[in-house]
């Protein structure tokens, strides 16, 4: 009899130790209360700094520019404001802010609490203004000068085996506007939601051709002890020198949706969409390329390819592709064919169609074929240079499908040359 007691008596305390080590474990692993913190003073504490911070499909914002992302994707902006007052402390939204808004938020890669603003206790009223920041494209930059010519100290000599050209480049500074974002097309967040602004809302005058790479600024103004106040986010003035527009700007790429029949091609195809809206900069440099500042044709695919995965191939111009192609390290489709009688069969979307015009004595112009009589990708057009999806090419006239040809027939340069290239 005392033995049974003793093993019924061991059987209920390793029960009661199992429930025990269950409990334990489901509050260690029981998610974070969605309730913010409550912030660690009562007085209104004196705001001195502005982020932006990016979500997209529900990730934890963060001031850090996401690399491009799959067309279709949410991205919620949220403005977040900073206070040295105990400790440093950060607020986003009111008090009665949505149970949606973010407790957390990665501020410069570190992971910090975020407060609900006491507007209802007497404190400032917080007023905010978006706007969204877009290159000038009234002109066409310029940011290669080729020798012989005199270059001035600070520019910067590049040479590139494949293109046969030793030049020096000397950075260029893209002059950018800042188009506030209100009127009817700003929608609930202008008044009820001023802390956040989804990142797909644009100004009535933007053409829709610039919403692949979007940069956005928010100012926020307010009145402190009878004083009044603003701070504002990184901007048009906020300028990395020689380049453009710094990367501490917040930006926003979008992968354009484009389909092949062959993967590379269109995964290619896609990276590239993202750079829709950047600034046309004839020899620009590979800073203003890799962030979205500005590029010319040859860069656009360069820097998609780059994106891509091949993180090693070096910028160059048209006729460095197609030496490139010549040298193997591309797939030559096509090798200098009349550019009125270019085979349909043999040119896929995506792919890389390099010019060269009658009389030159190289490739001057590369463009991504998109099939189909849509036109082609291209960087300049007549009264606006940048990079965007309407007529293929700056001489104002379509190639036309003829059965089993594409016709690149345009008046005057019946003679071109079409190379076709494509990634292996």
């Amino acid at each position: 009899m005392p033995g049974r007691v003793h093993v019924t008596w061991m059987i209920t305390v390793t029960m009661m130790m199992l429930m025990l080590l269950g409990i334990l474990a489901m509050t260690r692993h029981a998610p974070d209360s969605p309730r913010p913190r409550p912030a660690p003073f009562q007085a209104e504490p004196l705001l001195s700094k502005v982020f932006i911070a990016i979500s997209h499909d529900g990730s934890l914002p963060t001031t850090r520019n996401p690399d491009p992302l799959p067309w279709d994707t949410p991205v919620t902006l949220y403005a977040v404001a900073y206070t040295p007052a105990g400790g440093g402390t950060y607020f986003c939204g009111d008090a009665d802010a949505p149970a949606t808004f973010p407790v957390r938020a990665l501020i410069d890669g570190r992971e910090v609490a975020l407060h609900r603003w006491q507007s209802a206790q007497g404190w400032a009223k917080l007023n905010f203004e978006w706007r969204t920041i877009q290159p000038n494209t009234d002109a066409q930059y310029t940011g290669v000068q080729y020798l012989p010519k005199k270059f001035p100290r600070t520019a910067r000599m590049w040479q590139d085996p494949d293109d046969g050209y030793s030049w020096k480049r000397q950075g260029i500074t893209p002059l950018y506007q800042e188009l506030p974002l209100h009127g009817p097309e700003a929608g609930a967040w202008k008044t009820d939601l001023n802390w956040l602004m989804p990142a797909n809302r644009m100004p009535k005058s933007m053409p829709v051709q610039y919403a692949n790479v979007m940069r956005y600024r928010v100012k926020v103004s307010f009145a402190h002890q009878g004083r009044n106040s603003a701070l504002l986010t990184p901007g048009s003035d906020t300028i990395t020198k020689g380049y453009g527009i710094a990367n501490a700007v917040t930006r926003v790429a979008w992968r354009r949706p484009y389909a092949s029949d062959i993967p590379s091609n269109e995964q290619l195809l896609q990276y590239a969409g993202a750079n829709a809206g950047c600034a046309c900069i004839y020899g620009g440099t590979d800073v203003q390329a890799e962030h979205f500042i500005g590029m010319d044709c040859s860069h656009l695919f360069i820097s998609a390819w780059r994106k891509f995965g091949n993180h090693r191939d070096p910028y160059t111009n048209a006729q460095g592709l197609y030496n490139r192609a010549v040298k193997g390290r591309y797939q030559m489709v096509l090798n200098g064919v009349p550019a009125s009688r270019v085979p349909r069969r043999l040119v896929h979307v995506g792919d890389i169609l390099l010019l060269k015009s009658a009389g030159s004595k190289g490739y001057e112009h590369s463009f991504f074929y998109l099939g189909g009589g849509t036109g082609a990708y291209i960087n300049t057009t007549d009264g606006e240079y940048s990079v965007h999806f309407n007529q293929w090419d700056t001489r104002g006239t379509n190639y036309r499908v003829a059965g089993n040809t594409i016709k690149f027939d345009w008046v005057g340069y019946s003679n071109d040359t079409i190379s076709v290239i494509r990634l292996k």
